[in-house]
């Protein structure tokens, strides 16, 4: 679990100061990506004090975790109830593209997203962030798995849904950084993960 040393705001007028200056760290990630993200330039931004912001979060990395933990919080309101439609649908390669096109829309609302998800790999705070997230996932889209399918052992079950994952975010990360061959790698993605999932009914 991600230990973050963020103060969050209770009152109002905090939780609108707090809010401004994510806002503010958003706008130059998408900017400058976030080698050029600094305590200094989003006081600037946000038209704070730096003794504001070093209030709330100690530090550039502590910006960089609320903001990807919120990037999670988001995708994770339009997953899970994708994920749990997974139980009953009769069309699993429909079902497998639509959830695939709903993730990189979400991504791509977002124009600060390109540059989170690749710091989410390569910032240790970051992808703990990430791998915290994708394991929550995992467990619960495998109680969904063995619903389905009631033959899959739990262990299974826990395996196959943390693969499907990982592939998943390869593709939709290489789809947000070369939409020339999304579609392609999204087509592929779909029939792969569809025939995949149907063999576990055997």
């Amino acid at each position: 679990m991600v230990s973050s040393s963020t103060k969050r705001p209770v009152q109002a007028r905090s939780i609108a100061t707090f809010a401004k200056i994510l806002d503010a760290a958003t706008k130059v990630i998408v900017e400058k990506g976030i080698q050029g993200l600094n305590t200094n330039i989003v006081a600037d931004r946000a038209q704070v004090n730096i003794g504001t912001v070093y209030h709330y979060f100690p530090d550039k990395t502590a910006i960089l975790v609320e903001l990807s933990k919120e990037m999670q919080v988001r995708s994770s309101k339009l997953l899970l109830p994708l994920l749990v439609e997974f139980e009953t649908t009769p069309d699993v390669s429909l079902w497998t593209r639509r959830v695939l096109e709903t993730f990189l829309a979400s991504r791509l609302e977002y124009p600060a997203n390109r540059n989170l998800r690749r710091a989410l790999h390569s910032v240790t705070e970051l992808h703990e962030v990430l791998e915290d997230d994708l394991a929550t996932n995992s467990r619960f889209f495998a109680e969904i798995l063995r619903r389905r399918y009631p033959s899959l052992s739990q262990a299974r079950s826990l395996a196959v849904s943390s693969l499907l994952f990982r592939i998943a975010m390869e593709v939709l990360d290489f789809a947000m950084d070369s939409p020339v061959g999304a579609k392609a790698e999204l087509d592929e993605c779909t029939i792969m993960i569809s025939q995949y999932l149907a063999s576990l009914a055997h």
